[in-house]
């Protein structure tokens, strides 16, 4: 049975007993398979306690069915003089307990008589009649009240399930539901009512005025129940009574009452322990993967886990829905902050980019007014070049810095003509150095895709640098002179750094 369950196959109670009888007397039978479904859900209780389960509520429906089968045979059977039949297989008005008129808590009176019977017996219609209430409530449970043919009115209480409805027609030994221990119970029993003539009898003692005697059980009764037809006391009321015991099985196979009471008790015990060790189980799934999701939202061990991620698994469990609506938090936060450092950091490109777009055109502009200051060109054909170079720019913010910088260099070319002489002396110098470096150019190297006309050209184009610092004003006159010491060593470094020397062959 152990290696069937843990191989996930199906375990049929009916096999087990065919496989056991041949070496063991039916009773034996029934306890040795009792025993052997015990400790096989105990077996699987750790891998597989789903498993364990379905063996004992298959070996309880089992049992069910035979009690069903036993009342089937047994009920229309075994009718009193006035066509009363046993309610249930086990019935007994000698085994009542809870009797008519007890006081119970809260000075209500007890208006009915309680029977041992264990969960699952079936209840089944004394008389022919028709259904007056089906019904569930805090205090009876599941009930079901039939007014029978005689007129009477029959009630049984605290069932399991219920299998009839209001206004239905029954007959004799139709089953009404099974028993429980439902509602305000302390145990599994059959509460039952008599109504006579409008008033609250006696069950057992109706029961016993409607025939000499108690009736016989019929042979599959007795198979089922023992010849003494008892099922077992209700726990509330089962102190100081004898615990009836397995009789002689001759008939359908069953557990006795008292096996069925300890096999739910084992279900609960053995659920509750399944339920724990499945809870605990998924509270380690649970940190197990949060620890791993913390991790890639902290950029470590993996990528950085998505919405669409952290939602499947929360529907699969796999984390806690408390920790999955943390984990969506941090994401979109995350997110949220991304996208304004994404946009920070495209302002700042912006910025960068517009600076040295600046940069690059106020070299433009200083490159134009060389020529004018060097005596090479005219203000107004520089004038013209540098509002067309304004006007072309795109960028707004480029446009304006260009054009006001423009406008400040056009003030500065009005007054160029009003300078003194004092600048004359370093415009011959720069003349001088311009013609050096020119002739200097057959021994040196030339940059990559520059010629010797283009070398030329850059060479002026430095020198003009120094022309405009001069042209602007921006040296005073009396420091002329220091200021082209430095202009004349920093150009040697510049042309040395440019235009290399050749290398010598021997």
């Amino acid at each position: 049975m152990v290696g069937k369950l843990k191989a996930g196959q199906h375990v049929d109670p009916e096999d087990e007993f065919s496989r056991l009888l041949p070496s063991v007397d039916r009773r034996e039978a029934v306890e040795t398979l009792m025993q052997a479904a015990e400790a096989a859900a105990g077996e699987v209780q750790q891998s597989n306690p789903q498993a364990g389960l379905r063996m004992i509520d298959n070996l309880l429906g089992w049992n069910r069915t035979q009690l069903a089968t036993a009342a089937s045979v047994s009920a229309p059977t075994a009718p009193t003089p006035s066509g009363l039949i046993s309610p249930f297989p086990g019935f007994d008005v000698g085994k009542r307990s809870g009797r008519m008129g007890e006081a119970r808590s809260g000075g209500s009176a007890h208006n009915g008589e309680d029977f041992p019977a264990p969960v699952g017996t079936p209840i089944v219609a004394p008389m022919g009649g028709e259904v007056v209430a089906s019904m569930r409530n805090a205090r009876g449970g599941n009930q079901v009240r039939v007014r029978m043919d005689d007129g009477s009115i029959v009630g049984f209480a605290h069932l399991s399930s219920r299998g009839v409805e209001v206004g239905q027609r029954v007959e004799a030994g139709a089953q009404l539901g099974l028993s429980g221990n439902t509602g305000k119970s302390t145990g599994p029993h059959v509460h039952m009512t008599m109504e006579v003539n409008g008033k609250k009898v006696s069950p057992s003692d109706h029961f016993a005025r409607q025939a000499p005697g108690a009736p016989e059980a019929s042979e599959a009764f007795a198979a089922a129940f023992g010849s003494d037809g008892a099922a077992g006391q209700p726990q509330a009321d089962a102190a100081g009574l004898e615990q009836p015991q397995i009789a002689s099985l001759t008939g359908p196979l069953s557990l006795a009452p008292s096996q069925v009471l300890h096999l739910q008790e084992f279900r609960r015990t053995y659920s509750q322990r399944a339920e724990a060790e499945a809870e605990r189980q998924r509270t380690d799934r649970h940190a197990t993967t949060s620890a791993g999701v913390l991790g890639r939202l902290a950029g470590v061990g993996g990528a950085y886990p998505t919405t669409t991620e952290v939602r499947s698994l929360m529907r699969s469990d796999a984390i806690s829905p408390q920790q999955g609506m943390q984990f969506l938090s941090i994401i979109d936060s995350d997110a949220r902050q991304a996208r304004s450092e994404a946009r920070q950091a495209l302002a700042w490109r912006r910025e960068d980019q517009r600076e040295n777009k600046e940069t690059y055109l106020r070299g433009q502009v200083s490159s134009l007014l060389g020529p004018v200051y060097a005596g090479r060109a005219t203000i107004t054909e520089t004038t013209g070049k540098l509002l067309a170079m304004a006007a072309s720019e795109r960028d707004p913010e480029v446009r304006q810095a260009l054009t006001h910088a423009v406008h400040g260099e056009l003030s500065q070319l009005q007054t160029l003509r009003q300078k003194g002489p004092e600048y004359q002396g370093a415009g011959s110098d720069l003349d001088g150095w311009e013609t050096a470096y020119s002739g200097q150019l057959g021994g040196v190297r030339l940059p990559r895709g520059l010629d010797t006309q283009g070398a030329r050209a850059l060479i002026r184009s430095k020198l003009d640098e120094v022309r405009t610092e001069l042209g602007r004003g921006d040296v005073p006159p009396e420091k002329v002179s220091s200021y082209m010491d430095r202009a004349e060593r920093r150009l040697d470094l510049w042309f040395t750094q440019t235009f290399p020397p050749r290398a010598v062959k021997r």
